[in-house]
């Protein structure tokens, strides 16, 4: 996308450089009408594709409206030079006509180019049938929901900032005009809620965005109540951007949570393929009820569900040595 934006510019600063060096008037006068002509056609192009794929971001005051008003300006102001110039006698006024039913064409162009790449890059809003096999008719909490991405469940949503003005709610805003709400502001690994309180915690692609799984984990579980769940769609390495990172190995994963050391990231902190997950909840002594290795939602991570059998099972013990736990 910054490409073709770069080479967008560099063709309109050519056209722009060519309209200043052909002279207005003599022979010339026909090739310098044409160039105008070629500039505001190529600026009400761009118009009309940035009001259709920015449009929402300018009606909610995200966007940069004056960035978005010059190509409407500039082709304005092309047309009124030739509209002014064809009264000069040099053989403009042809120019006029073509110019703004060109200009007109062009908007609607750009506009319909802008909904075919606004059509392109949304993401199918599916649900997984796997959750709503476990959740259903229950209440929760989402860790990092969005509004794309939707789960189809009974949840209140909790992130670490109700800011709309970030990369990742910018992104959501794009891809289907809104934002989900955060309904309570805090980090997804220290939950500001009661032992016991919810049915079940539900998150997709958000364990590996917290730098101590471990330690987040916990915490779910500890809000968990007794015979609820943990639901958990987590990206695989080989599906993701992360094909080419190494996996996080369950020595890894107990050396952050006691000593504190994390890696910094603003993407993933870590890569797993499901059977490292698994292997981590067999560690923490959790039932693992189901694990998925392709999940039924996007297709491109796993599904582990956990459920919290109360009494009959123990709970999380103190994480030690990787070495010492059951196999």
């Amino acid at each position: 996308m910054r490409r073709r934006r770069k080479y967008w510019l560099l063709g309109l600063a050519l056209l722009l450089l060519v309209a200043l060096l052909v002279p207005v008037s003599g022979e010339n006068a026909r090739a310098g009408g044409l160039t105008l002509l070629l500039l505001a056609a190529a600026l009400s192009y761009l118009s009309g594709s940035h009001l259709i794929t920015k449009g929402r971001l300018l009606r909610s005051g995200r966007g940069r409206s004056l960035l978005y008003a010059i190509p409407i300006s500039a082709a304005a102001l092309f047309l009124l030079s030739l509209l002014l110039l064809s009264y000069s006698g040099q053989g403009w006024r042809p120019f006029v006509s073509l110019g703004l039913a060109a200009t007109v064409l062009s908007h609607f162009i750009g506009r319909a180019r802008g909904r075919w790449r606004q059509e392109k890059k949304k993401v199918p809003a599916r649900e997984s049938a796997l959750a709503h096999e476990y959740l259903d008719g229950l209440s929760g909490i989402e860790i990092g929901g969005s509004a794309h991405n939707p789960v189809g469940l009974k949840t209140i949503n909790i992130d670490y900032t109700a800011a709309t003005d970030t990369v990742y709610k910018q992104a959501e805003f794009e891809i289907c005009g809104k934002c989900l709400r955060v309904a309570i502001v805090a980090q997804g690994d220290e939950l500001p809620l009661f032992d016991d309180s919810q049915d079940f915690v539900v998150t997709s692609h958000g364990l590996e965005r917290l730098p101590d799984p471990i330690k987040a984990l916990k915490d779910w579980y500890r809000v968990t109540r007794k015979h609820g769940y943990l639901f958990m769609i987590i990206p695989h390495k080989e599906r993701t951007f992360d094909r080419d990172r190494p996996r996080t190995d369950l020595a890894e994963l107990v050396h952050r949570h006691r000593t504190g050391e994390c890696p910094g990231s603003d993407a993933h902190h870590s890569v797993w393929i499901t059977e490292d997950v698994v292997e981590l909840i067999d560690y923490l002594g959790w039932k693992l009820v189901e694990a998925q290795d392709v999940d039924d939602k996007a297709g491109n991570g796993f599904t582990i569900v956990v459920r919290k059998d109360g009494s009959a099972d123990a709970p999380p013990r103190e994480v030690g040595d990787p070495a010492t736990a059951p196999s």
